[in-house]
């Protein structure tokens, strides 16, 4: 189980420098955000410098938009559920949440295939529904590789 958390930390750390090499623009926002903060502790790389550098965050969370470690999720229903519009899922039932899908939805992500770090300002994630971005799922079964990435 730790050993699957190291190899999705890789994998996206990867697909953050790829996409980094792809935007030159958001590739220098970030060093300089890396060297401000940096500066600001001495050049000491620690959780509190970490902690400091939300341009960092929202590169590695719209990295992890355009590549989530898996492309759909599956739950099972612990009770019936009606939707709104009259759909009821039963308990029981297995539903898959297809993550892909729902990360590159242009009704959440206008551009979706457009590399953009400020999707994820604090501005930008409360206009938005809190279950359209789920890279690590969510609930009592999310992915403890969460916490290796977001909670720095």
């Amino acid at each position: 189980m730790v050993e699957a958390s190291y190899d999705n930390f890789g994998n996206v750390l990867g697909s953050m420098f790829r996409l980094l090499s792809l935007h030159q623009d958001v590739q220098s926002k970030l060093g300089k955000e890396i060297e401000e903060v940096l500066k600001k502790h001495s050049n000491k790389i620690n959780m509190e410098s970490i902690k400091e550098m939300k341009y960092l965050t929202m590169v590695l969370s719209e990295t992890l938009r355009c590549f989530p470690t898996l492309a759909r999720m599956e739950r099972t229903c612990t009770k019936d559920y009606t939707f709104p519009t009259g759909l009821t899922i039963e308990k029981n039932t297995r539903v898959n949440v297809p993550l892909y899908g729902l990360h590159n939805d242009p009704k959440y992500y206008p551009n979706p295939e457009k590399f953009d770090p400020e999707r994820f300002t604090e501005n930008a994630k409360s206009e938005r529904p809190p279950y359209v971005y789920l890279p690590f799922g969510n609930g009592p079964r999310k992915c403890v590789g969460m916490y290796n990435i977001v909670n720095l």
